[in-house]
């Protein structure tokens, strides 16, 4: 989810650049990115606050800003927050791996 104040509107692509600038390089092997689909309530209560869910962007783009290896893949929850799923990225890491 976006932030008011510190990712207003940022997307994939801004994501990937920022890090990218703080590590003062592309040092990233791989990106993943959640496509999650939180609940239309969860998106009201986030919305209220000024939070929105963060676009992946144009893959193109984020290509161009570093070669790591992109993912998208379903790896949030929601309960009373939206999150990342621990287990579900500990999982899609694991299978990574595997494939390597």
């Amino acid at each position: 989810m976006t932030k008011p104040g510190e990712t207003p509107d940022f997307d994939g692509c801004d994501h990937v650049r920022e890090i990218i600038k703080y590590l003062k390089g592309d040092y990233l092997d791989h990106v993943i990115f959640s496509n999650s689909q939180p609940s239309g309530g969860a998106l009201q209560k986030y919305s209220a606050m000024g939070q929105q869910p963060v676009a992946l962007g144009d893959l193109k783009q984020i290509k161009k800003l570093t070669a790591a290896n992109l993912h998208v893949s379903n790896v949030g929850h929601e309960y009373d927050l939206i999150r990342h799923d621990s287990l579900r990225i500990a999982s899609f890491i694991e299978r990574a791996i595997l494939r390597n």
